[in-house]
């Protein structure tokens, strides 16, 4: 298996997803609304794809 630049722009499109969606699941978390994250998550995630 080799390693090409269209791998290397697929591993950071899902990092940045994965940051954007982190952050604000983890303050929301904190403030204890969870589910609010939850929703957030499942709205963004047919967005990014």
């Amino acid at each position: 298996m080799t390693w090409s630049s269209l791998d290397t722009w697929i591993v950071l499109t899902a990092m940045a997803a994965a940051v954007s969606c982190a952050i604000p699941g983890v303050f929301l978390m904190l403030r204890r609304q969870s589910m609010l994250g939850d929703a957030m998550s499942h709205t963004a995630l047919p967005g990014i794809v």
